[in-house]
């Protein structure tokens, strides 16, 4: 869109180096004015034709990417054989763990990027709180769980949905297109 902006402004430019004449012009004068007009009005024709057409290559592009980033958030969140730690699978068959060590264990797995082990220890977590009858367990064993098996990359996907909404909105109505860092702020820095 900018190259067509950029060549309705020189097309603009050079039609004013050949204003309108009264009276006899000759005929290089002519020739220059009309190729001028004809050059302006194939400019103005492609600028418009190209704000019609951003909006619908922009929500494109924003589908192209969501695929492409569904697809990475499933292969880096993914369960992973390699990413066992079998000294912390050990302890959750033990049955020695307590409710904060779950807790415990759930955030340091997740500190490490190892999504794999959290959701592992979550499921134990869950596993345990079923089990128990401890009113103040069963809540610490809860939220060991719920930490454990948030379903990380759809957090990532909503996000990303809130700013393609939000460019959307921009897309439809240019004239809050200006306001695009106010509107998403808050969700960049959460994503």
């Amino acid at each position: 869109m900018e190259t067509a902006e950029k060549a309705e402004r020189e097309a603009k430019r050079d039609l004013d180096k050949y204003p309108e004449r009264a009276g006899n012009v000759s005929p290089d004068y002519a020739a220059h004015q009309a190729r001028a007009k004809a050059n302006h009005i194939e400019a103005a024709a492609a600028l418009k034709s190209a704000r019609q057409n951003v909006p619908e290559q922009a929500r494109q592009e924003m589908r192209e990417l969501r695929g492409k980033l569904e697809a990475a958030l499933f292969e880096g969140f993914a369960a992973r054989p390699d990413a066992v730690n079998m000294q912390a699978v050990a302890l959750l068959n033990s049955g020695i763990l307590k409710p904060q060590e779950y807790v415990y264990l759930v955030r340091e797995a997740l500190d490490k990027g190892n999504y794999t082990m959290a959701r592992m220890i979550g499921q134990a977590a869950e596993d345990e709180s079923k089990k128990t009858d401890s009113t103040e367990a069963a809540p610490v064993l809860r939220l060991a769980a719920m930490e454990g098996k948030k379903d990380y990359p759809a957090h990532y996907l909503r996000a990303y949905d809130e700013l393609v909404s939000i460019a959307n909105r921009c897309l439809n109505n240019p004239a809050i297109a200006d306001q695009w860092g106010a509107y998403t702020r808050d969700t960049i820095e959460a994503f």
